[in-house]
Parts: C-alpha cells; sequence; structure tokens
C-alpha cells in the first residue's frame, strides 16, 4: 500500500492502521509502515542517551583469550 495522503474526508482503513501498527525499516520508506533505517550519525552520544549506553553495555561483555584454556571476559 503506497503512502497515504490525507485531506478533509479521507476515511482511515483498517489496513493503514495495521500498516503504522507495525512498522518496517528500510533504506526508502515508499508504503504505509515503512520508516527509514537509523544510521549511526542519527544517534547523539551524549550520556544518558541510548548510543552511549549500548556502547557501555556491549564493551562490558567482551571476551578474549587468555592463557591456555582461560577465558577472560569483562564484567556483565
Amino acid at each position: 500500500m503506497t503512502k497515504t495522503t490525507f485531506s478533509n474526508g479521507t476515511v482511515v482503513t483498517a489496513a493503514f492502521l495495521n500498516a503504522i501498527n507495525n512498522p518496517v525499516f528500510v533504506e526508502v520508506p515508499d508504503n504505509d509502515g515503512e520508516i527509514a533505517r537509523l544510521t549511526d550519525a542519527d544517534l547523539t552520544s551524549a550520556p544518558g542517551n541510548l548510543k552511549p549506553e549500548w556502547q557501555a553495555w556491549r564493551d562490558s561483555l567482551r571476551i578474549s583469550a587468555g592463557a591456555g584454556l582461560v577465558v577472560n571476559y569483562g564484567s556483565g
């Protein structure tokens, strides 16, 4: 379904509501329910936001090779 253009008197259909209720992330949004994909540049690096929180969590679970059969991991 192509993107719906609303004007005075346009009927809201069940198909439109179902499409926007189940968004799909795509490169070029052409249809109802499609949203442009986020890029790293779209996110802020300011403390307390999603990007730095994710990076801190991801880095806390890093695994590295130890000596012999030992595995080192960061606290999680």
